[in-house]
């Protein structure tokens, strides 16, 4: 994901969703720079998130929402018991969550 910008992400998982079996695409970010109220797509190393210990996280995605805008949006299920059950995010937001965890961040 370290070379993939929010179109792209959002290509493959259309891709993805459009087999029509059963599969499940998991996400792997930092929950940090996900949750981050301050986060700025444009500023990849953000003064907000210096300094802060990861957090790695997974959640499900549930379904593409926004299609052919610039604002990728999609909403995924979240596993963790102090989050609400789906989220809804931008792909930029996630894209950056998943790329602070260097080689760890992706998505299966």
């Amino acid at each position: 994901v370290s070379e993939m910008d929010a179109g792209h992400l959002h290509y493959l998982l259309a891709e993805l969703s459009s087999k029509g079996d059963d599969r499940d695409v998991l996400f792997r970010f930092d929950r940090h720079i996900l949750d981050d109220k301050s986060f700025a797509p444009n500023h990849p190393n953000d003064a907000a998130t210096a300094g802060r210990r990861q957090q790695q996280h997974m959640c499900v995605l549930d379904q593409l929402i926004s299609e052919g805008t610039d604002e990728y949006t999609i909403r995924m299920v979240d596993p963790a018991v102090d989050a609400p059950k789906w989220r809804t995010v931008t792909l930029a937001r996630l894209l950056r969550a998943m790329q602070a965890l260097d080689e760890e961040g992706g998505l299966w």
